[in-house]
């Protein structure tokens, strides 16, 4: 008589595991749903128009000595200290870095720096104007 309660008790034990499992994996089920629900879709990237550099004529660096640098350099409209590229940062849109004396400007196409304004970005130069002056800063090699 006494496996009959046993058999009952592991019977509903076993029912009882079975019910848990299933209610579980809906809850998971449920919660991975409402989460990708709630989650907004990133945002579609916007191409934006970048202004186009004007294409510069490639250089000619068979007769260049490789252990001398050509440094563009022009002094500064305001008197504050010659201007020198030191950085290009590809990207849209492209910065370039240029040093005057200790303090460093990070300038895009149309931005200015020591009374020239940055006309072009190529990767390893920059144009800048002022007025009908223009100066193409290079950067060392």
């Amino acid at each position: 008589m006494k496996a009959a309660p046993q058999r009952q008790e592991i019977t509903f034990l076993a029912l009882a595991v079975a019910v848990l499992s299933i209610a579980i994996a809906l809850f998971i089920i449920v919660r991975l749903l409402t989460d990708r629900a709630e989650t907004p879709a990133p945002p579609e990237p916007v191409a934006e128009a970048a202004p186009e550099a004007p294409e510069l004529p490639p250089r000619d660096d068979a007769d260049r000595d490789p252990f001398q640098s050509e440094i563009g350099q022009v002094s500064a409209a305001d008197g504050s200290g010659e201007l020198r590229l030191v950085g290009v940062m590809a990207g849209p849109p492209p910065l370039v870095v240029i040093r005057r004396g200790e303090q460093r400007s990070y300038v895009r196409i149309g931005e200015s720096v020591g009374g020239y304004t940055v006309v072009s970005i190529g990767p390893d130069r920059a144009v800048l104007a002022r007025d009908d002056d223009r100066v193409t800063l290079l950067l060392r090699p």
